[in-house]
């Protein structure tokens, strides 16, 4: 169940109701979130990231607070959607700086003090980044960084109870789990989870390789709803614009009440692994070319165009994606690596943040060691021409635990694909969907109808719904919100 306050002034007497005073997340994992009515005053502080999702409505006469944008809406009936952003998170994937969806719903701004006092809001923020390149060569960073973060696994390290590992085949969550084991913190369980039913993907293989050579407990994580479920179950937690991640539901029904701390590697990719950069979109960065910019970090159309109604098309359309990025983008052009900052700070703060915060938050204690002030601040700082090649991460993981060096990665060319009766499962649910009562037309029921009857005689078009299922789910409930019969 989640929380939230409410403060309405509408009679001249202030009402209140939900919980007065809240605190969410921990500051020892770096992401953190809380707030207190003092019977006058409600104030909101939160972590210098903004990480931890937290929003507010404020419509003069009444002020609502919650980490839940689903319960924002039903709170205050304000589904009123902003449609540059809703351009922009259909084919950006999320939403950018503080905008969601809808125009009346913010999120709290990273390092802020938010106060409410009898219909005045204030919110007072406080820049934590520095935007100066640090003089240092790529060989002792690799150095430095393996220090510092041997030093922020120590800081965040829990003081108490068992401890859980989600591990992919990746390097993020590997990092996290030698230094455990270096410093004797040796977590109860590995946790992998199984991306498709019955298909013993290459997160898997690769996790069990590790935790063989480290002796450690591992555990598959299995599908438990089917895909369907899941991405409108994480559509709902993650305030409908986040088109990622719905395999993450289950291992947050899986860890519900199971441990007291699961470690996460959120932004370790972006920080330290040059996610996203290449020399092309480095150079637009730097030689200010943001209309090129733009389109290249919004990618092809795809399905877009055929998803949408034809009054959608206008109302959602590509330029408006387009202007509303360019704005997003200019903000981070002087910072040393001017693409990793836009991903971390929009990418990771306001999707993938959402995984651990929303989908894990039974668990009291979500450990983010890359996100330990000293560490963070220091990675930020390298020029980007540090991350081009993406190997800073595995050379450092590399050289300071030579002995697991031999244990392959994940790759990321090997995608699994669901099988012909979840192909046609997913062409059903879709339809159904698209032809329940909605608030206002956004999709083309046309389009769900024709891919059905197309997936009967095409392999093809069956296994097309893998292309736009996320996006499609979300556009379907999107325009349900309010409806009530």
């Amino acid at each position: 169940m989640d929380t939230y306050f409410s403060a309405d002034r509408s009679t001249g007497i202030v009402k209140v109701s939900g919980e007065t005073e809240v605190r969410l997340g921990t500051p020892d994992s770096f992401a953190h979130v809380e707030w207190k009515w003092d019977g006058t005053t409600l104030r909101c502080a939160n972590d210098r990231y903004g990480i931890y999702p937290i929003y507010f409505c404020d419509l003069g006469h009444r002020f609502t607070l919650s980490p839940s944008i689903d319960l924002l809406l039903r709170l205050t009936g304000e589904y009123e959607l902003d449609d540059d952003d809703v351009a922009l998170a259909l084919r950006l994937g999320s939403n950018v700086a503080n905008e969601t969806l809808f125009p009346a719903i913010k999120a709290v701004p990273p390092n802020s003090t938010l106060t409410w006092t009898d219909g005045v809001l204030q919110i007072d923020s406080t820049p934590t980044v520095n935007n100066c390149i640090l003089n240092i060569s790529r060989d002792d960073a690799i150095d430095e960084y393996a220090r510092l973060f041997s030093e922020a696994v120590g800081t965040s390290a829990p003081r108490s109870g068992k401890i859980a590992v989600p591990l992919s085949g990746g390097r993020d969550s590997r990092h996290i789990l030698l230094e455990l084991v270096r410093r004797n913190f040796v977590p109860d369980r590995c946790l992998t989870v199984r991306r498709r039913p019955g298909l013993d993907d290459e997160d898997i293989s690769v996790a069990r390789l590790v935790c063989d050579r480290l002796e450690l407990k591992h555990e598959i994580v299995e599908q438990t709803l089917g895909r369907f479920e899941a991405e409108c179950l994480k559509n709902v937690e993650t305030g409908y614009a986040i088109q990622e991640h719905g395999w993450f539901v289950a291992l947050g029904t899986f860890t519900k009440n199971r441990w007291e701390n699961i470690y996460d590697g959120l932004a370790g990719d972006v920080l330290s692994a040059g996610l996203f950069l290449d020399q092309e979109i480095l150079d637009n960065y730097r030689n200010g070319k943001f209309d090129l910019l733009a389109e290249q970090v919004l990618g092809p159309e795809g399905y877009i165009p055929r998803l949408l109604s034809s009054s959608a098309r206008k109302r959602f359309s590509r330029e408006r994606a387009v202007e509303r990025l360019k704005v997003e983008l200019a903000k981070h052009a002087d910072a040393p690596n001017p693409v990793g900052s836009f991903y971390f700070w929009n990418r990771t703060r306001r999707c993938v943040a959402q995984s651990p915060f929303r989908l894990l938050r039974s668990t009291p204690n979500i450990i983010t060691p890359y996100l330990e002030p000293t560490l963070f601040d220091f990675l930020v700082s390298l020029p980007a021409e540090y991350f081009l090649d993406h190997t800073f991460h595995t050379e450092t993981i590399r050289r300071a635990y030579p002995d697991y060096a031999d244990i392959p990665y994940e790759s990321k060319k090997r995608q699994s694909r669901p099988d012909k009766a979840t192909e046609a499962l997913l062409h059903r649910q879709l339809l159904e969907l698209s032809m329940q009562p909605r608030r206002e037309e956004i999709t083309n029921r046309a389009f769900f109808a024709s891919r059905q009857l197309a997936a009967f005689i095409s392999p093809t078009a069956r296994e097309s719904v893998a292309s736009y299922l996320e996006i499609a789910t979300g556009l379907l409930q999107l325009e349900r919100l309010g409806v009530t019969s």
